[in-house]
Protein backbone atom coordinates (compact mmCIF):
# COMPACT_ATOMS: atom_id res chain seq x y z
CA UNK A 1 0.00 0.00 0.00
CA UNK A 2 1.36 3.40 -0.99
CA UNK A 3 2.04 5.69 1.96
CA UNK A 4 3.89 8.66 0.45
CA UNK A 5 4.05 9.90 -3.15
CA UNK A 6 6.38 12.66 -4.33
CA UNK A 7 5.86 13.85 -7.89
CA UNK A 8 8.24 16.13 -9.78
CA UNK A 9 9.56 17.79 -6.60
CA UNK A 10 11.73 20.88 -7.03
CA UNK A 11 13.22 22.88 -4.19
CA UNK A 12 15.29 26.06 -3.93
CA UNK A 13 16.04 27.76 -0.63
CA UNK A 14 14.71 31.36 -0.64
CA UNK A 15 18.17 32.91 -0.16
CA UNK A 16 19.84 30.81 -2.89
CA UNK A 17 19.63 30.70 -6.67
CA UNK A 18 20.76 27.12 -7.20
CA UNK A 19 18.03 24.48 -7.16
CA UNK A 20 18.74 21.81 -4.51
CA UNK A 21 16.17 19.26 -5.73
CA UNK A 22 15.08 18.92 -9.32
CA UNK A 23 12.35 16.61 -10.63
CA UNK A 24 12.29 14.09 -7.77
CA UNK A 25 9.55 11.48 -8.20
CA UNK A 26 9.27 8.77 -5.57
CA UNK A 27 6.74 6.36 -4.07
CA UNK A 28 7.30 5.00 -0.57
CA UNK A 29 5.06 2.10 0.43
CA UNK A 30 3.66 1.53 3.90
CA UNK A 31 6.25 -0.16 6.10
CA UNK A 32 9.06 0.30 3.57
CA UNK A 33 12.49 1.36 4.83
CA UNK A 34 14.56 3.79 2.76
CA UNK A 35 18.07 5.23 2.90
CA UNK A 36 19.24 8.41 1.21
CA UNK A 37 22.84 8.30 0.05
CA UNK A 38 24.77 11.09 -1.63
CA UNK A 39 27.51 13.66 -1.31
CA UNK A 40 27.31 16.62 1.04
CA UNK A 41 24.96 19.36 -0.13
CA UNK A 42 23.03 17.26 -2.66
CA UNK A 43 19.70 17.65 -0.82
CA UNK A 44 19.28 14.50 1.31
CA UNK A 45 18.28 16.37 4.47
CA UNK A 46 16.12 18.77 2.47
CA UNK A 47 14.24 15.85 0.90
CA UNK A 48 13.65 14.30 4.34
CA UNK A 49 12.34 17.62 5.63
CA UNK A 50 9.93 17.81 2.69
CA UNK A 51 8.74 14.23 3.32
CA UNK A 52 8.25 15.03 7.03
CA UNK A 53 6.28 18.19 6.16
CA UNK A 54 8.86 20.57 7.66
CA UNK A 55 9.51 22.25 4.27
CA UNK A 56 7.24 22.81 1.28
CA UNK A 57 8.61 22.11 -2.21
CA UNK A 58 9.10 25.05 -4.57
CA UNK A 59 7.04 23.06 -7.08
CA UNK A 60 5.70 19.55 -7.50
CA UNK A 61 3.36 17.64 -5.24
CA UNK A 62 3.56 15.39 -2.22
CA UNK A 63 0.64 13.27 -1.06
CA UNK A 64 -0.03 11.10 1.96
CA UNK A 65 -2.88 8.58 2.31
CA UNK A 66 -4.38 10.33 5.35
CA UNK A 67 -1.88 12.53 7.19
CA UNK A 68 1.86 13.10 7.38
CA UNK A 69 3.18 9.78 8.75
CA UNK A 70 5.47 9.52 11.78
CA UNK A 71 9.02 9.16 10.55
CA UNK A 72 11.98 8.51 12.84
CA UNK A 73 14.68 11.06 12.10
CA UNK A 74 17.80 12.45 13.75
CA UNK A 75 19.03 15.78 12.38
CA UNK A 76 22.62 16.01 11.20
CA UNK A 77 23.37 19.07 13.35
CA UNK A 78 23.49 17.34 16.72
CA UNK A 79 22.53 18.93 20.01
CA UNK A 80 23.44 16.14 22.44
CA UNK A 81 22.86 16.33 26.17
CA UNK A 82 25.69 15.00 28.34
CA UNK A 83 23.04 13.19 30.37
CA UNK A 84 21.91 10.93 27.49
CA UNK A 85 23.51 7.66 26.50
CA UNK A 86 24.17 7.08 22.80
CA UNK A 87 21.39 4.46 22.81
CA UNK A 88 18.88 6.90 24.31
CA UNK A 89 19.88 9.61 21.84
CA UNK A 90 19.40 7.27 18.88
CA UNK A 91 16.05 6.12 20.18
CA UNK A 92 14.87 9.73 20.32
CA UNK A 93 14.81 9.58 16.52
CA UNK A 94 11.87 7.20 16.91
CA UNK A 95 10.14 8.19 20.13
CA UNK A 96 7.51 5.47 19.67
CA UNK A 97 10.22 2.77 19.72
CA UNK A 98 11.88 4.44 22.69
CA UNK A 99 8.63 4.40 24.68
CA UNK A 100 7.83 0.79 23.73
CA UNK A 101 11.28 -0.43 24.77
CA UNK A 102 11.11 1.48 28.07
CA UNK A 103 7.68 0.03 28.80
CA UNK A 104 8.78 -3.52 27.89
CA UNK A 105 11.77 -3.16 30.21
CA UNK A 106 9.63 -1.80 33.05
CA UNK A 107 6.93 -4.48 32.77
CA UNK A 108 9.47 -7.27 32.26
CA UNK A 109 11.18 -6.32 35.53
CA UNK A 110 7.93 -6.87 37.48
CA UNK A 111 7.86 -10.21 39.30
CA UNK A 112 4.06 -10.50 39.66
CA UNK A 113 2.20 -8.96 36.72
CA UNK A 114 -1.57 -8.71 36.83
CA UNK A 115 -3.45 -10.17 33.85
CA UNK A 116 -4.05 -6.72 32.32
CA UNK A 117 -0.34 -5.80 32.47
CA UNK A 118 0.60 -9.22 31.09
CA UNK A 119 -1.71 -8.72 28.11
CA UNK A 120 -0.30 -5.23 27.58
CA UNK A 121 3.26 -6.63 27.67
CA UNK A 122 2.27 -9.24 25.06
CA UNK A 123 0.87 -6.46 22.86
CA UNK A 124 4.10 -4.47 23.20
CA UNK A 125 6.14 -7.54 22.20
CA UNK A 126 3.82 -8.06 19.23
CA UNK A 127 4.56 -4.51 18.05
CA UNK A 128 8.25 -5.23 18.50
CA UNK A 129 8.03 -8.56 16.63
CA UNK A 130 6.24 -6.96 13.67
CA UNK A 131 9.10 -4.55 13.04
CA UNK A 132 7.34 -1.55 14.53
CA UNK A 133 10.26 -0.91 16.87
CA UNK A 134 13.57 0.56 15.74
CA UNK A 135 15.87 -1.94 17.48
CA UNK A 136 16.28 -3.94 20.64
CA UNK A 137 19.02 -3.37 23.15
CA UNK A 138 21.63 -6.13 23.30
CA UNK A 139 24.31 -6.64 25.90
CA UNK A 140 27.77 -7.43 24.58
CA UNK A 141 30.41 -9.10 26.76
Amino acid sequence: MQAIRLKNIHFTYPDQYQEILSGITLDICDGQKIALIGKNGCGKSTLLKIIRGELQPTSGSISYPIAVPKIGYLPQDLMISNQLTVRDYLLQGDINSYNIIREINTLSAEKNLCVEDGLHLAELWQNYDHGNVLFWEQNVD
